[in-house]
């Protein structure tokens, strides 16, 4: 029986994962692009919106961006989706290292001390952000938006950035939401990768396991990127499953048969 995938290519730990270390992720123009972006509304305490499909790694970018903020200078507080507006903002008291209040109207007094505290005693300024925010209620975007409210006349302590799906896009143009949206500095829509980015993603995931970089030939990473359209979570798992196909059948470079036999397979009967 062949040896498992990673001692077969000799990876030290799992290939695409997605808890790449920040440093190894592979910056192709569009990651920098939006961190160039993130920088700015972060800077000036302003609310951004980051969309894009299932997959094309918004969440992987947000972390490389949010590794290189400087602690002395923010706090960060990240919240996935919840479904009610308490359950959010005691997840924000926490962040902050607070008690939360029971009732909301304390808690959100709380929240607003804390934030000015930080801003006025420390110039930290708080980042808020709501990852898979096209799942929040439209009564939750409402709250957000009323919790950037400072009686400051010149600071800006509280920074949101919203992430999710494109049909978050969409409902920030609704008229309910209009309020939110012209508070919105920065809208932007992460892209999936093009061939020759593919292929230096795939380089990327391989180093950062002190793997081959040069594992997967050109026509195997031609058919990767026309199946996935260029999505990384996609093209990751083909790489990954094609690794495991060749390692069974005792095969040291992932070519076109491999991954065209791993692509039919994907596709079933």
């Amino acid at each position: 029986m062949s040896k498992d995938y990673r001692s077969f290519f000799g990876l030290s730990g799992p290939a695409f994962n997605k808890q790449i270390p920040a440093e190894a992720i592979y910056r192709y123009p569009h990651l920098e692009e939006l961190h160039y972006y993130l920088a700015a509304a972060v800077a000036d305490g302003a609310v951004a919106v980051v969309t894009g499909p299932v997959g094309a790694g918004k969440s992987t970018a947000l972390r490389a961006f949010l590794t290189n903020l400087d602690p002395l200078r923010y706090v960060v507080i990240y919240v996935g989706y919840t479904s009610s507006d308490r359950a959010l903002f005691r997840e924000v008291a926490h962040g902050l290292g607070l008690s939360p209040s029971y009732l909301k109207g304390d808690l959100l007094n709380q929240l607003h001390g804390a934030i000015e505290h930080a801003w006025l005693g420390k110039q930290r300024s708080t980042l808020l952000v709501v990852d898979d925010a096209h799942l929040l209620a439209d009564s939750l975007l409402t709250e957000l938006r009323q919790m950037l409210n400072f009686q400051m006349d010149s600071a800006t302590p509280l920074g949101l950035l919203l992430v999710g799906q494109p049909t978050l896009a969409a409902r920030l143009k609704e008229s309910q939401h209009e309020a939110l949206s012209q508070r919105t500095l920065i809208r932007y829509t992460l892209a999936g990768l093009s061939r020759s980015e593919t292929s230096e993603y795939g380089r990327a995931h391989m180093l950062a396991v002190d793997g081959d970089p040069d594992v997967f030939t050109a026509e195997a990473v031609d058919l990767a990127f026309q199946q996935a359209k260029g999505i990384p979570r996609e093209i990751g798992n083909l790489c990954v499953y094609a690794l495991i196909r060749a390692a069974w059948q005792e095969v040291r470079s992932v070519d076109r048969k491999v991954m065209g036999e791993v692509i039919q397979a994907q596709k079933g009967p």
